[in-house]
């Protein structure tokens, strides 16, 4: 499919300056990517029928605040390619490929309903029923683990790296709210 050559992102790094924060904009018309030999669970790159990337990394740039813009596309070696802002414009097949990347990096878990949650000296035991199912969380240090989204929204990771979403603390009962407002 390339033709012109590839690239795992070493030969195409320009020397970076301590003030440089240029991120090219790249078109949706301008990207293809894929997944080739399939046994190769990589994603590839056809840039501008220019470049070929043999390993991909992508992720939402703005992952909280504009989710469905600015796909951010790095190298193997984690140097920045650059952005496309409108990639629910890519072609059928980098699509699917986008959103199953971000189905398995985005999981997050909303809040439902608090069964139970104890705070045991700065320790947040968290019984939960998500839209994901009943989980169970630990979170320690909650003002370090928390994020303040807006003023009724809540997202936490816990001690295993799980980050899960409160979408209204106001709705998750008087224990829990006590406990939430401490991160707000």
């Amino acid at each position: 499919m390339c033709s012109v050559g590839y690239t795992d992102g070493m030969q195409l790094s320009q020397p970076a300056t301590a003030d440089s924060f240029d991120i090219a904009l790249i078109e949706p018309t301008e990207v293809h990517l894929f997944c080739a030999p399939e046994a190769d669970v990589r994603v590839r790159m056809q840039l501008r029928d220019e470049l070929c990337y043999i390993d991909v990394r992508l992720a939402r740039a703005l992952p909280l605040s504009d989710p469905d813009h600015y796909l951010g596309l790095r190298d193997a070696n984690d140097k920045d390619i650059g952005i496309v802002r409108e990639w629910r414009d890519l072609d059928p097949e980098s699509l699917k490929i986008v959103e199953a990347a971000i189905e398995r990096s985005y999981l997050l878990p909303k809040v439902l309903k608090v069964n139970k949650v104890t705070d045991n000296f700065g320790v947040v035991f968290w019984d939960l029923v998500t839209d994901h199912g009943p989980k169970c969380y630990v979170v320690r240090s909650i003002r370090d683990n928390s994020v303040s989204l807006s003023p009724t929204r809540v997202l936490m990771t816990d001690v295993e790296g799980d980050r899960f979403e409160f979408p209204n603390i106001y709705a998750m009962g008087a224990n829990a709210l006590e406990i939430l407002l401490k991160v707000l």
